[in-house]
């Protein structure tokens, strides 16, 4: 049975993120979900390739456009200043700089990427986040995909 064409997309996006020369040297991955424990990334910068639904469109009459769909997740633990209560009440503008100079690299390096459609930045990552000081950012990207007839 041959291999998806959303499979193959994945693969090739995650390594060439991998090839990218990111700053920070994230772990390139690709997963089911971006979820993650602040313990899990202490002192380490993710970028995880989670696939999505395909997005489709009428290309012509009897034929369909289908576009493979992912979220892109930058995630690392930052350094924060907190209340008494352990809730997060500033960061590290340090670590706020290096963060948005992976963002503006990695959304360079998939702009880059041969098909890619759309890169859209989301506020996303989980609510737990803000208060673990887990740093998320995620862009949903549209990579062109093959164009089908319909039964």
């Amino acid at each position: 049975m041959p291999i998806a064409p959303q499979v193959e997309t994945l693969r090739a996006l995650v390594e060439h993120l991998r090839a990218a020369g990111l700053p920070q040297a994230p772990t390139v991955r690709a997963a089911i979900i971006y979820a993650v424990r602040r313990a899990e990334i202490a002192n380490a910068t993710m970028v995880t390739v989670v696939p999505g639904v395909p997005k489709s469109e009428r290309a012509a009459r009897g034929r369909v456009s289908v576009n493979d769909v992912f979220d892109v997740a930058i995630q690392r633990s930052v350094q924060t200043a907190t209340d008494t209560l352990g809730t997060v009440q500033d960061l590290d503008w340090g670590c706020v700089e290096a963060m948005m100079a992976l963002q503006r690299a990695v959304m360079l390096a998939l702009y880059v990427f041969p098909g890619m459609l759309t890169v859209e930045g989301l506020n996303a990552g989980a609510p737990e986040h803000a208060v673990q000081g887990v740093w998320t950012g995620v862009f949903r990207v549209t990579v062109q995909g093959a164009t089908e007839s319909l039964p």
